[in-house]
Formats: structure tokens, sequence, C-alpha cells
């Protein structure tokens, strides 16, 4: 527990500017911490390449996160608009590859890869309405969520559980 509080206020202090400006939101209690980024701090519309701007704040993240040995994993969301190209069949392919361009940078700089799991929910965990602009783009996102205690296998299902949609859907 004390461990995710220190972690808690570093993160805080290192994406205070991030949250200042709305493009990063931090939940947190004694089972994990929550970092939500917007997909637009970190990636161009309809891309999973990570934009320059994205770096910053996640360089800032991975540096908190080196030094500790909780499970991470980072979830891609993406709004219910559908995309079909060559690279991204669904919305299910494009969050996906999100969440693995930024579990492919953590590892870059230096979190031990054994640490984290990409996961892709597409437009399948809404947390706003998807019929206004405005929940659309609360809904493009990626959720980077540490675990407070790496064995606990109970918090990853209360976590679940949690999240499922009609417990997070904004109305």
């Amino acid at each position: 527990e004390k461990e995710m509080i220190d972690f808690s206020e570093k993160v805080d202090r290192a994406l205070a500017s991030f949250v200042n400006k709305g493009d990063v939101s931090i939940r947190k209690n004694k089972l994990w911490t929550e970092i939500e980024m917007k997909s637009s701090l970190l990636f161009s519309s309809g891309q999973a390449r990570l934009s320059r701007k994205s770096i910053a704040p996640l360089k800032e993240v991975a540096e908190v996160l080196k030094p500790l040995n909780n499970m991470i994993y980072v979830e891609g969301y993406t709004d219910n608009v559908g995309i079909k190209n060559l690279t991204f069949p669904s919305n299910w392919e494009l969050s996906a590859a999100r969440a693995a361009s930024v579990v492919n940078l953590f590892t870059r700089l230096g979190v031990q890869a054994n640490r984290l799991a990409a996961v892709g929910y597409g437009e399948h965990r809404p947390i706003a309405d998807n019929a206004t602009k405005a929940g659309r783009n609360k809904n493009r996102r990626v959720t980077i969520f540490v675990m407070a205690n790496t064995k606990e296998k109970n918090a990853v299902r209360f976590y679940q559980q949690s999240s499922s949609m009609g417990s997070r859907v904004a109305k």
C-alpha cells in the first residue's frame, strides 16, 4: 500500500502539467493506480504510431514505473466510429496496436517487458456517450493500469468488474 501511495505521488508530480491541460487523468486506490491519457495526446487520428508530443509524458511515466515490480496493463480504447483499412480492419486492431505502441516504448525506456501487457478493447468499453463528439473524444484513450500487488489476482478481477460498461459509462 505504501509503495502505491509513493508511486501515485510521483505520477501526480510527473504528469501535473498534462493533468492541468486535461490530457491526462489519474485515479487511484489501494489496489491500483490508473493513468488515463487522451488518444489525441498520443496519436494522430486513425493511427497507432506514437506522436512526437506523446514521448514526454510517456517518458515521465516510464521513469516512475522502472523501479517497480508491479504488473502494468496498457489498455487501448476507441470510439464506435468504424475503421476499416489494410492496417486496421476494425477498432479492435487499432486499440490493440495503440496499447502495443505504448508497451513497446516502455520496454525501450527500460520497463521490464515481463511486467507489461497490451490490451485492446476497441469501442466495447465506452466511458461516455458515443452519440456526441465530446463523448467520442472521451472514449478514445489509453489507460495505464498499475497493480498494487503483483500476486493479487482478485484485484484484477475486481477491476474488470468495476470497469464494465455499465459502471463506467457517463450518462
